[in-house]
């Protein structure tokens, strides 16, 4: 009956993330609208190819309505917002460096970075797993 391997009052959680854990883990089954959402929050970026600043507005406007109702979402929307500020500053140093030279080869690379996280994190909100962007700046918590 009970397992052994287990210290009475510490029980596991389902979905817990640990400090070691991997860039996405599992949490507690959302629903199909909140991984549409969070799906979204991500996706929005793109957006901002038409719309300037679609790309800080779409997370932020996520994370202060649905992310009001969802822990999940709120997740996600917090996690685009603070990687588009991140790639924003990577942009912008880049950008900088292209006086010296170098900022002609890093622009491409944060770009191409930043499309395949941003890919990366939809396709983790979409099995309904969260997810750590690399190289973020954790700024609005």
């Amino acid at each position: 009956m009970n397992d052994p391997s287990q210290a009475e009052g510490s029980a596991v959680t389902p979905g817990a993330i640990s400090p070691a854990s991997p860039p996405f883990a599992a949490l507690e089954n959302p629903t199909d609208e909140e991984r549409n959402w969070s799906v979204a929050g991500h996706l929005v970026i793109f957006a901002g190819i038409v719309l300037p600043l679609s790309n800080f507005v779409g997370p932020f406007a996520l994370l202060i309505t649905k992310g009001q109702e969802s822990e999940f979402i709120r997740e996600h929307a917090r996690e685009s917002l603070n990687f588009q500020i991140s790639t924003f500053l990577y942009m912008a140093a880049a950008a900088l460096s292209i006086l010296v030279g170098i900022g002609l080869v890093l622009l491409p690379l944060v770009v191409i970075f930043e499309v395949v996280m941003v890919l990366r994190a939809a396709l983790a909100a979409s099995r309904g797993e969260t997810f750590q962007y690399p190289l973020c700046l954790r700024l609005v918590s």
